[in-house]
């Protein structure tokens, strides 16, 4: 039935132009399914092999990931630990700057900043560095 449904969405939407994150949002964000996200990605990912509903699967799988990779404690670690990281070793210009690039959803910029501000530290201020890596010992 739920396949159905999606090939008459699909129909659908070529007359009412809505988009796959709004699909997603009503599907999970309004409980009319009750599955989590992850479960949601797996379904979408068997749905995938229906020819007529591919391309709709395979970009509301990506949609999904898209929305739990910001929330997934992994990813909440490392921009937590890259934060603290560019407040260790740059200044206040370096973190508002990791800051500003997590919160432009650019987290490689945001931890290549990081880390390009201890590069900058070891050459500029390496006795920093040393007294660094003794209080952590």
């Amino acid at each position: 039935m739920f396949v159905q449904w999606l090939e008459y969405i699909k129909l659908y939407r070529t007359k009412m132009a809505f988009s796959d994150s709004q699909l997603v949002h009503f599907l999970l964000d309004t409980n009319h399914i009750k599955m989590s996200q992850a479960s949601f990605a797996v379904l979408f990912q068997s749905i995938k092999d229906i020819p007529d509903l591919k391309k709709l699967a395979e970009s509301v799988q990506t949609r999904v990931f898209q929305r739990n990779v910001h929330t997934h404690p992994k990813f909440q670690t490392l921009e937590a630990f890259t934060v603290q990281y560019a407040a260790h070793y740059g200044d206040k210009t370096v973190l508002e700057n990791v800051k500003k690039l997590f919160a432009s959803n650019d987290p490689k910029a945001a931890i290549a900043a990081a880390m390009k501000a201890s590069e900058d530290m070891i050459i500029d201020d390496p006795d920093r560095v040393i007294a660094s890596v003794a209080c952590n010992d």
